[in-house]
């Protein structure tokens, strides 16, 4: 039986399985102190004189949550908070659970996206998966046969520890070789400097991006499908330790362009566009909720602002009325294939091509809303005013935009012409309210002016199964008797 996307049955979800990647097969005592750094997690609790320490693990890593708190609560007289099942995603640190805890401080455990924080001191704990440095040389030399390549090497952070000593091995045959290095700040970076995703890169002197070719050492993940969106001028490679396996990455970028492309012509035809909330621990996502609504109420659109934590097919069917949705996440969750929902979900940046007439596509693209800020790097002003509202043609429909004026008149004494059949004009048609109206069912009836006033009379006492004016067999079977059978 096939559960529908809407809702599944009571038997699909208790017979449905769940996957969840184990970090490790089995972890003894000694593994688990090397694996999560314990010796660093006191050392950092105890150099800041912390007292509420909250952990964050994702689902992975949950089993061994309760050896961590009891190996860092015997070495440090302090409280700790383990948070299992986040608000967003796992890949963030989650401020705001570890704020309800009272904490002063958060330990995130796994994978990182690498995002900016700002309101509670973080501890990154990456973990230590394990890799055969040996065959990861050995397997790249084969693939790349090149010995004049410019390498970059790129890394999930759980192989963080071991890029050192794989750089050293890999620049005896490749002349230049650059490791990334994670950058967890607001520094500004010197040229020819590059931050991408939390990671520093330092390019050689007198050298541009696209003279280099990229190697990622880790599986195939959001992370390696967000440089390769970014770079997507460069070729990539991989190496997955735990397959053993490298090779070059054959994504399929310009076929991913195009899709996204498409989502900017939708968010072109939208009326209404949908803000949705997708993280409350990235800097600056307040910032970019604000920006959004601008450029969007400057486009002559209308935005409203959602916040459902996770979201599913399900909650997002409940606002019918919205075209379009702008998930705000980190670069790692931002992109949602959005088929099976009710509407297309797209990123800020593809509202910002859509909505700004000053940005225009030239097939680079931002997944991480920072860039987009004022200040940053990619950030491109809008217009003070209202873009013009010329009519344009819709290359998903083939029809004309309507005309949408969703701005203030203000105090504006310019004189129009009288419209002769003295009918009033009808602006904006379809904003929610409108098509609130226009719904089959609206919620339910008041028939004002219909019901009958009456007095206040005395209701029912005592408990749901047994009223005080119920009889005797009533009372004893629950079940009301019809006199007339």
């Amino acid at each position: 039986m096939t559960s529908t996307v809407f809702s599944s049955s009571d038997s699909d979800v208790i017979n449905r399985k769940t996957t969840v990647n184990p970090v490790d097969t089995v972890l003894n005592t000694n593994d688990i102190e090397k694996f999560y750094e314990i010796d660093r997690c006191i050392k950092w609790i105890t150099e800041n004189n912390y007292k509420k320490i909250a952990l964050q693990f994702p689902d992975e890593m949950l089993p061994d949550s309760t050896q961590i708190s009891l190996k860092l609560r015997k070495m440090c007289a302090v409280e700790l908070y383990i948070l299992g099942d986040t608000s967003y995603g796992s890949c963030c640190a989650d401020e705001i659970a570890a704020e309800h805890a009272s904490a002063d401080s958060l330990i995130h455990f796994g994978h990182s996206c690498l995002s900016i924080t700002l309101r509670l001191p973080v501890l990154y704990i990456y973990g230590k998966k394990s890799i055969d440095i040996e065959h990861a040389n050995d397997s790249i030399k084969k693939l790349i046969s090149n010995q004049d390549e410019k390498i970059i090497l790129i890394y999930d952070v759980l192989y963080t520890h071991a890029i050192s000593e794989l750089k050293s091995q890999l620049i005896s045959h490749f002349p230049t070789v650059i490791s990334s290095e994670l950058e967890i700040s607001h520094l500004d970076l010197p040229e020819p400097t590059l931050k991408k995703f939390g990671r520093r890169i330092n390019l050689v002197t007198n050298t541009q991006i696209d003279e280099y070719i990229f190697i990622y050492i880790g599986k195939d993940d959001s992370t390696l499908a967000n440089f390769m969106l970014s770079f997507n001028q460069n070729a990539f490679y991989s190496y997955d330790p735990q397959e053993r396996i490298a090779r070059r990455e054959t994504l399929d970028v310009n076929r991913t362009l195009m899709k996204r492309y498409y989502l900017v012509e939708r968010t072109r035809d939208a009326n209404i566009v949908g803000i949705l909330v997708g993280t409350l621990g990235v800097a600056n996502y307040l910032s970019i909720i604000s920006h959004l609504k601008s450029i969007v109420r400057k486009a002559g659109k209308k935005a409203y602002t959602l916040a459902m934590g996770k979201i599913n097919v399900a909650k997002l069917a409940n606002f019918p009325e919205i075209d379009v949705v702008c998930l705000v996440a980190c670069p790692e969750n931002s992109m949602v294939d959005s088929k099976e929902f009710l509407q297309p979900i797209v990123t800020p940046y593809e509202v910002e091509l859509a909505c700004n007439p000053n940005r225009t596509w030239t097939g680079d693209y931002i997944s991480d809303f920072t860039e987009l800020l004022p200040g940053a790097s990619n950030f491109i002003a809008m217009n003070d005013e209202e873009s013009s509202q010329e009519p344009t043609m819709s290359l998903v429909t083939g029809s004309v935009r309507a005309l949408n004026l969703s701005g203030d008149l203000g105090n504006s004494k310019d004189l129009i012409l009288r419209n002769d059949s003295l009918q009033l004009a009808s602006i904006h048609q379809n904003a929610a309210g409108e098509f609130l109206n226009n719904r089959s069912w609206t919620g339910l009836q008041q028939n004002l002016g219909e019901t009958e006033v009456v007095k206040a009379t005395k209701g029912r006492s005592g408990i749901a199964c047994e009223y005080e004016n119920e009889t005797g067999l009533q009372k004893k079977s629950g079940i009301k008797i019809n006199a007339n059978i």
